[in-house]
C-alpha cells in the first residue's frame, strides 16, 4: 500500500500528497509543491519530469525550484520561468494553481498531462475539469492561458500525475480528508509503469 508523504495546511486550504515511485526505482520523477501566497491565498503545483529515474527526478526538482522562488508571479510567468530553468533537462509536464482567499477563485494552468479537477462540496454545483495544453516545459512551451473559476468552501483541488488510472472515481469522497482521498486515488488507480503523485488540497479558509 502506498504511503502517505505529507499532510499539511497552508494559508487557506489544508492538503495531503500520496504517491511512490515506479518499482524498481529510488526516486520519482514527480514532486508537487504548496505554498501561502503573499495575497493570503496559497498556490500550489504538481510535476512529472519526463520519463523516471535520477534524470527525471532532477528535472523535476528544477520545477519545483523554480515555482517556489516565483510563487507570487502570475500562473502563465511560472511555467515561463519554468520552461527557461528547465532547458537542456528532460524536460517536465506540470499544473499548477493559485488559490485566492480574498476573491474566492482559482486560476489553474496545465501543460502536458498533469490532470486537474476541481469537487464541489455543494453537490448542487458542477465539478470542474480543468484544460490541458499540449507541450513540454523545456522543450516546447505551447501559448499559455490560465482559466479562472469560482471557489467556495469545502471544494476539493485534485491534480494528478499521469502514473494514476485517468478514470479514477472520487464518488463518496468529497467530505472526506485530503489525506484519505489521495490515499483513496492511489491505492486504487495507481498504474505499474510511471512514478505516480496525487496532491489533494481543499479550500477551507475562503471567504463568501
Amino acid at each position: 500500500m502506498t504511503q502517505l508523504l505529507q499532510a499539511a495546511r497552508a494559508g487557506p486550504i489544508e492538503f495531503a500528497f500520496a504517491g511512490d515511485p515506479l518499482e524498481g526505482e529510488t526516486v520519482s520523477g514527480d514532486l508537487g509543491m504548496v505554498r501561502p501566497a503573499a495575497n493570503g491565498g496559497a498556490v500550489i503545483g504538481l510535476v512529472d519530469g519526463i520519463g523516471h529515474g535520477p534524470l527525471a527526478a532532477e528535472a523535476a526538482k528544477i520545477a519545483v525550484i523554480t515555482l517556489e522562488h516565483h510563487v507570487n508571479a502570475t500562473i502563465e510567468s511560472m511555467l515561463k520561468y519554468c520552461h527557461t530553468a528547465l532547458k537542456g533537462t528532460r524536460g517536465a509536464v506540470l499544473t499548477v494553481a493559485a488559490i485566492d482567499s480574498q476573491s474566492g477563485t482559482m486560476t489553474w494552468l496545465g501543460v502536458g498531462n498533469v490532470e486537474g479537477r476541481l469537487l464541489r462540496a455543494d453537490r448542487l454545483r458542477s465539478s470542474e475539469h480543468m484544460l490541458l495544453a499540449a507541450g513540454i516545459a523545456g522543450c516546447g512551451l505551447p501559448a499559455l492561458r490560465a482559466s479562472r473559476i469560482p471557489i467556495f468552501p469545502g471544494d476539493v483541488v485534485i491534480l494528478a500525475t499521469d502514473g494514476i488510472d485517468r478514470q479514477y472515481d472520487t464518488t463518496g469522497c468529497a467530505n472526506k480528508s485530503p489525506a484519505y482521498i489521495a490515499n483513496h486515488i492511489v491505492n486504487r488507480y495507481r498504474k505499474l509503469t510511471d512514478d505516480a503523485l496525487v496532491l489533494v488540497a481543499r479550500c477551507c479558509g475562503i471567504k463568501r
